[in-house]
């Protein structure tokens, strides 16, 4: 579960939705709550995201190499 907005805000980019904030207070929302981001999340620094490669869902046939002095035409 996620535990904190900066947390939330993480996730969403990685993948790959645009976080978008209205300008004003939309005419009949709600009051949005204050967020209290802590210390260690005051940096904006965050990890890279590193996803790993998934594996090929079957093996690739491997080719031979051309014969050499052999012409294909």
């Amino acid at each position: 579960m996620i535990q904190t907005e900066t947390e939330r805000q993480f996730y969403l980019g990685a993948a790959g939705i645009r976080l978008w904030y209205a300008r004003d207070a939309l005419p009949g929302a709600a009051a949005s709550p204050d967020f209290e981001f802590g210390s260690d999340e005051a940096d904006g620094v965050a990890e890279p995201w590193v996803e790993a490669a998934p594996a090929p869902s079957r093996p690739q046939p491997k080719t031979a190499p051309p014969t050499p002095g052999r012409s294909d035409g």
